[in-house]
């Protein structure tokens, strides 16, 4: 799985000389930091199998020229605009030394000057071999007068779902071609009794304006709360939010995609019990179907297909646990499996049971304890903190968890910093009922906690006003007391769900 920081990391350190490197082949400066994120884009979607990229460098200036060549605003024209321009006095009569050059020249000239490569390592991105041949120090002084705005990390999604959105439009307008040129061949009646299957739409639902008061999606009495927009939708169970509005399933088990505008489309069927993952930042849902034999299912929101199956058991407990770096992991049968959706693979992982996944952070259930794997610790170490279930913070830093008194079978919500070992304080008292909870990538926390009644004997009023609270935490620190806010509170017999 992908290792998010160390790419940040790796993208942050190559980030100018990659958009130098692209302006210096010949793009123009206002498109070249545009080619440079896609370019970090399509290597952030292969970061997971990074070791099998070989040397680095080579994979991102070879990724990169793939990128230039297919992207016709990728080269210069005459009314390029000024800024940004390479500033120095030099740079008029290098332009025009360059221009002379066929492109592998070019190409190799500026990946051994500007970009740094070696040798060796230009013929790699080349693909033929080259012989020796020196840089040139007055192309690299041009390049480094030559301004790059720093690069934003999220930027890099951005661009990275805008290219995947272009990519399935073409490949749309390419394969209706296609059935244009059947359908004429082959004769219109047997086209019509082959075609797939269109992906079934809903009805339009109810959108208002509206700032939410919590820092995350909520939904109560028929209404669901996102940032800006609230949606009227009924029986909604549970829900994820994405981009452009939110996925969800409703009373009988269909799963939803609705977006910022209220319109809706039918994704699958899961059981009423059954659980879904969706990855925000990969815009992929997935769940196993039960329409027919159980089959996980993973959809591409993009692409508003399925892109991955898997034939299971008839096993009434197969639960999708998560889905994180382009891997779904689910347990059916006891036993856990992780299953690769570009590459299609499907492999069975040890025990113990896994109960959720995180930026490549792994927590499993052992007795009466949490163990956490994170590829930011050392090799083969693993965190354990005392508790039953677990849900990672999204960059896998923190988990929390719950301890269960044996007398009272009350459980306390707990926090643990997973690379310290240290317990967080929630914000929370230890004799709350939290009914859900949702950790923020700042370390914030939202939680649906249940309000105190005057007599407690008499157990939850479900007819009191005001019987749940939802509940703002700031990101905890270590040694310090969390504050907290209740943002809202409804009655508990309304149907309500928090963001997963």
């Amino acid at each position: 799985m992908r290792d998010e920081g160390d790419f940040e990391a790796y993208a942050v350190a190559r980030w100018t000389t990659l958009v130098r490197t692209t302006v210096l082949l010949g793009s123009r400066p206002d498109v070249a930091p545009r080619l440079a994120r896609s370019t970090l884009g399509l290597l952030r979607a292969g970061w997971g199998r990074r070791d099998e990229l070989g040397d680095l460098d080579v994979h991102l200036f070879r990724t990169l020229l793939d990128v230039r060549r297919d992207d016709r605003s990728a080269w210069w024209a005459t009314d390029a605009p000024d800024d940004g321009w390479p500033l120095d006095p030099q740079w008029p009569t290098l332009s025009a030394s360059l221009d002379t050059l066929g492109p592998v020249d070019r190409a190799a000239l500026v990946l051994r000057s500007v970009a740094g490569l070696a040798t060796e390592q230009v013929e790699l991105v080349l693909g033929r071999e080259l012989g020796p041949a020196p840089s040139d120090d007055s192309l690299r002084r041009v390049s480094e007068s030559l301004h790059v705005t720093p690069l934003v990390l999220a930027d890099v999604a951005t661009e990275q779902r805008a290219d995947r959105r272009a990519r399935v439009r073409r490949t749309t307008v390419t394969a209706g071609a296609v059935v244009a040129v059947l359908a004429v061949v082959v004769g219109g009646a047997t086209w019509w009794g082959t075609r797939p299957e269109p992906v079934p739409l809903l009805a339009d639902v109810p959108v208002e304006r509206a700032s939410n008061p919590a820092p995350v999606g909520w939904y109560s009495d028929d209404v669901l709360h996102l940032a800006e927009v609230e949606l009227r939708i009924e029986a909604l169970r549970t829900f994820f939010e994405v981009d452009d509005g939110a996925v969800y399933t409703d009373a009988v088990g269909e799963i939803v995609h609705v977006d910022l505008e209220g319109a809706r489309t039918s994704i699958g069927k899961q059981r009423l019990d059954g659980t879904f993952q969706v990855s925000a930042e990969e815009r992929l849902v997935a769940w196993v179907d039960q329409t027919g034999r159980p089959e996980l299912r993973v959809w591409d929101l993009d692409a508003g297909q399925v892109v991955g199956t898997v034939a299971l058991p008839d096993d009434e407990d197969i639960d999708v646990v998560g889905l994180d770096g382009g891997t779904v992991y689910y347990v059916t049968q006891g036993r856990n499996y992780a299953f690769d959706v570009e590459e299609g693979g499907e492999v069975e992982l040890a025990a113990p049971k896994v109960l959720d996944v995180a930026s490549g952070a792994v927590a499993r259930q052992d007795e009466g304890a949490v163990s956490v794997a994170s590829p930011r610790e050392a090799e083969d170490e693993i965190v354990t903190v005392p508790g039953v279930g677990a849900e990672l913070s999204p960059d896998g830093e923190l988990v929390l968890t719950r301890t269960i008194n044996p007398v009272s079978e009350v459980g306390t919500l707990r926090l643990w910093d997973v690379g310290s070992q240290a317990e967080l304080h929630t914000g929370l008292s230890t004799t709350d009922t939290v009914y859900a909870a949702h950790l923020q990538v700042d370390g914030a926390a939202t939680y649906l906690v249940e309000l105190a009644q005057p007599d407690p004997d008499d157990g939850p009023r479900l007819s009191n006003a005001g019987s749940l609270q939802l509940t703002s935490c700031t990101a905890p620190r270590p040694g310090f007391a969390t504050a907290c806010e209740v943002v809202l509170t409804f009655p508990r017999s309304t149907t309500w769900a928090l963001a997963q």
